[in-house]
Formats: C-alpha cells, structure tokens, sequence
C-alpha cells in the first residue's frame, strides 16, 4: 500500500428525482483512496454508501443527478470523460454487487458469459485462449474443478460459487479499482469468511485496490485499512480500522459499535440504535444524526457539523469536538 491516491471524491452530491418529490441521497461526500489500500464505506440503510459507488463505477441510474463535485481516478475526472475515453476508464473500475444470481444472465452457461466479457474487453478472438484465459481465473478465485463450473449454468452453483464466478470474471479485466457493494450479505457466515479472505488475497496478488460497501462494522474492521461511516447521505466519522474500534468519537459510530454482541456478554436484549433515519428529501438543517442522538443540543439542530480532523488521520462531524483539535 502507498500513500498514493488512485482515487479523489470531491464534495460529491447527488440526488434521485422521484415522482413525490428530490430524494438527497448524498450531501459533499470527500475522501480518497490510495493504492493497494481497502477502504469500507460503512452505514445503514438510505446512508448513501451505495449511491456512492455506483456513482464512482458510472452505473448510477437514470433519475439520478449528480448536482456537484469531482471523482478522481488516476488523474481524470470521470464524470468529465470524452466518450472515446469512457471504455478504457470502464475497464479499471469495477463493480461487484451483493446478488450474484441477479448478476449472471440465467439462460447461458458460466463459460458462455465469461467469453464475452473476455472478448469485449481484451480484444481476444481465439477461442482456446478465451477458454484458458476463463479457467485461470476461476482457478484464481478457488473454485473446485473450474472445467465444471465453466460449462455449469448458474442455477447450478451456490451463492458462494457464483460470487467468486463474478470476482473472476471482474478480476479477468485487469481492474485497478474494485467496488464491492455488500458481497457477502447473502452468505452464510463461514461463506462470508472466505470470501473476505478471497478477496485479501487476490488484493496483493493483483495490486488491487479496493471500496468496500457495508452495513457491518465488524466485516470493516476485518477486511479494512480504513473505515469511513455514513449516515444520511453524510460522513460522520473516517478513520483507520484500528483507531476507530479503539477509540470511536461520533455518537453514531458508538452505536454501531454498541449493537455488536459480545460473546462473553449474556444479554437479555441485543442493543439497537432507537428511532428511524429521516426523510431524505427533507434533510435536517443541523447535525443529520440529531434526532436519534442522546447527547444532541440545540446546536445540532440548527447548525450542520463540519467534519474536521480532531485527532491525527481521524476525522469526525459532531458538535462535541466543535473548536478543538488534539
């Protein structure tokens, strides 16, 4: 890992125009990444994680509106690119999602699919060297008897065969930059696991850098370098794995930290966070957090925290640090 950016997201702010009115999804998003580097992307739901990386993959739907900011890759503003530049862009930013069956077209075999991404993207033509080209990465991702798989509709596979048949055929691409958006959330927990060591391994092995999209802070820890936590449509906290499970600022993350069972704790209740998140298209004027926080002001409620750096490399948006940094 360097502290070289691949990537720079600049005050991104996008919103959903919808029949009952402007949903803000996502408000002056900011941070980057740097090479070799896994930064998670951690929030509920409606925290706008998602929209963030389809934005940064240019997949975002069509009732979406990107209102300001810059994205970064390697130098070039993808959200500025000439169409001749697009494709080439395309090919070293890759999106993987949370439903591999709703990924793969069900009416072809593995192989059939895995062809044509070979043939579009790396120009090759020859038939055997497609073929040899597949079966090295699903050999890559671990999967048993490759031959098998290649020939297999994916009704036939497991969620988790299928989800490393949609990292090989992301991974066959040569990307620079991979987006996961919640890969193993239709997984068991032993599936899970190897998964996020899957995806460790194939990091190095590929210098790959990777934004990984979650809503479990206990899947970050272990899979980050860094994590950044949203919470409607904001960052409220960024920080390095390590630091942020030691020492959480933000009441939003204590809470998520909060509602994590310990397994030398009984408990007669598992913690939550009360209350519901807001309606995005009516955001709050102050702190976004304000009507599920136990420590809020009326501070918060009528003047938005800026997220400064309160301690070094870590970063927080909430009115308890206003003023002072350490």
């Amino acid at each position: 890992m360097t502290d070289q950016p691949i990537l720079q997201v600049e005050n991104l702010t996008i919103d959903y125009v919808v029949l009952d009115g402007i949903i803000k999804a996502v408000r002056n998003v900011s941070f980057t990444i740097n090479e070799g580097e896994v930064v998670c992307l951690v929030g509920e739901s409606g925290s706008g994680k998602t929209t963030v990386g389809l934005a940064i993959s240019r997949a975002l739907p069509e009732n979406a509106i990107i209102r300001e900011g810059r994205i970064i890759f390697k130098g070039r503003d993808l959200l500025n690119l000439e169409i001749r530049d697009k494709s080439t862009i395309e090919d070293k930013v890759m999106m993987i999602f949370q439903d591999p069956a709703a990924t793969l077209n069900p009416l072809f075999k593995v192989g059939e699919i895995f062809s044509d991404v070979i043939k579009h993207h790396l120009k090759l033509s020859d038939q055997l060297k497609i073929r040899e080209k597949a079966l090295e990465f699903l050999k890559a991702v671990e999967l048993p008897d490759p031959e098998r798989i290649f020939n297999s509709y994916p009704h036939e596979l497991s969620g988790g065969m299928l989800q490393r048949v949609i990292i090989a055929i992301t991974l066959s691409v040569n990307p620079k930059l991979l987006i996961a958006d919640e890969p193993t959330t239709m997984l068991d927990v032993t599936l899970q696991a190897q998964i996020l060591d899957l995806l460790i391994n194939l990091k190095k092995k590929f210098g790959l850098s990777i934004l990984f999209i979650t809503h479990n802070l206990s899947i970050a820890a272990e899979i980050g370098d860094r994590i950044i936590v949203m919470y409607g449509g904001e960052i409220v906290e960024e920080a390095s794995s390590e630091e942020l499970l030691k020492n959480p600022l933000h009441p939003y993350t204590k809470g998520l930290l909060e509602c994590i069972p310990k397994t030398h704790i009984k408990y007669s209740k598992l913690k939550s966070i009360p209350g519901m998140i807001f309606d995005l298209r009516n955001p709050p004027l102050g702190c976004v957090f304000v009507d599920r926080c136990t420590e809020a002001t009326d501070l918060c409620r009528k003047d938005k925290p800026r997220l400064i750096e309160f301690l070094k490399n870590h970063k927080v948006a909430c009115h308890l640090y206003r003023g002072s940094t350490k």
